[in-house]
């Protein structure tokens, strides 16, 4: 892709996304962390599509992604000179391509922040210690009710508690 290589990019780094693409399955799926360049043509309020391609690029840091951005309107002016000069379209009727000035970039945060792991890690803890206590008192009170029940029917041994069952 000629985005890409004007971007200093090897286009095999480079994962393009469309939206008539979205309908069919796509067999790998975009690095998080690598180069992404998203592309939309803008509709108006009634739903039609205008003249206008949205693009939005994403990079490791925010001055790749605004490189890339850049890249890829001036690769697609290029693209679109070359392709109406071989078809020997005239100037006057060819194509304009140009961006709405430079690109504009900064950092976006996506994703669970990094205290969720620590948070998660804390709850697991104290619902495995809980379910551990939990169960500890559920079988102490199974014994004091084997014990009770223990006592009730006699006692270990049948033997007889005292004052029952004995002979003046």
């Amino acid at each position: 892709m000629a985005g890409a290589r004007r971007a200093g990019l090897a286009p095999n780094k480079l994962a393009g996304v469309a939206p008539s693409s979205l309908d069919q399955p796509s067999k790998t799926k975009p690095d998080p962390n690598g180069y992404t360049l998203t592309t939309t043509v803008q509709p108006n309020p009634d739903g039609q599509q205008l003249p206008i391609i949205q693009v939005e690029a994403r990079a490791p840091d925010p001055d790749r992604a605004a490189a890339l951005a850049n890249a890829s309107v001036a690769g697609l002016r290029d693209y679109l000179n070359t392709r109406a000069a071989s078809e020997r379209v005239p100037d006057a009727r060819r194509l304009r391509v140009t961006g709405l000035g430079d690109a504009q970039a900064s950092d976006a945060v996506r994703g669970p922040s990094s205290v969720m792991p620590l948070i998660t890690a804390i709850f697991v803890f104290l619902a495995g210690c809980g379910a551990i206590l939990a169960f500890q008192g559920l079988v102490r009170g199974w014994r004091a009710e084997s014990a009770n029940e223990g006592a009730r029917r006699g006692g270990a041994g049948n033997v007889p508690p005292s004052g029952i069952g004995t002979a003046p």
